[in-house]
């Protein structure tokens, strides 16, 4: 397992559809037909990870959202297959996170805190300043989004933790990321 980047994640390629939000997709002029292509997203200042736009390499999402004083933070979640190698214990996941200002106030994102559990009960804690290399400034009824990704060493795990935030009026308080669970999918015979 290789060392986190300012992100949580390991440092590592990670494939993420360009069905996600953020980075486009047929509906707004992304690869048709099954194409592929690839962007690179900066993920904090270590590491890059080159972004994949191919559908087929999704096999299972899920969400998770929760509301902290006006915040909202939904998370999507995906395994991503094809960049996963079982046999040398590489389980690789991309999520994408949307930051929804629902109050009446401007607010600022100002850091991050990451806890990734794994399977076998390892934790990882992941802190630094913004996200993928921003402070975002969301004013009400505004949203930033990014995607990022992680690498496990077992095939399933969670995330969870929480963004700091300024508001327009000094006020400094915690934002809650909601748990997600980082699965492998399984078929049954």
């Amino acid at each position: 397992m290789g060392a986190a980047c300012h992100s949580g994640v390991t440092h590592g390629t990670v494939a993420i559809p360009r069905g996600y939000p953020s980075n486009g997709g047929p509906r707004n002029g992304g690869p048709q037909n099954g194409a592929r292509s690839f962007n690179r997203v900066r993920v904090g200042h270590r590491c890059t990870i080159p972004i994949a736009h191919d559908r087929r390499l999704l096999l299972k999402e899920s969400v998770a959202s929760e509301i902290t004083k006006g915040i909202e933070i939904a998370v999507r979640v995906a395994y991503i297959a094809q960049q996963s190698d079982p046999a040398r214990d590489r389980y690789v996941f991309a999520y994408h996170v949307t930051i929804g200002n629902q109050s009446e106030r401007s607010v600022q994102l100002l850091d991050r805190h990451w806890v990734i559990s794994e399977q076998d009960g390892s934790v990882r804690e992941v802190e630094g300043q913004g996200v993928v290399g921003e402070q975002p400034v969301l004013e009400p009824g505004e949203e930033h989004q990014y995607s990022s990704g992680a690498i496990l060493g077992s095939p399933d795990g969670s995330m969870q933790g929480s963004y700091g935030m300024i508001g327009e009026d000094g006020e400094t308080f915690r934002v809650t990321i909601p748990r997600f669970e980082l699965n492998m999918p399984r078929t049954l015979h």
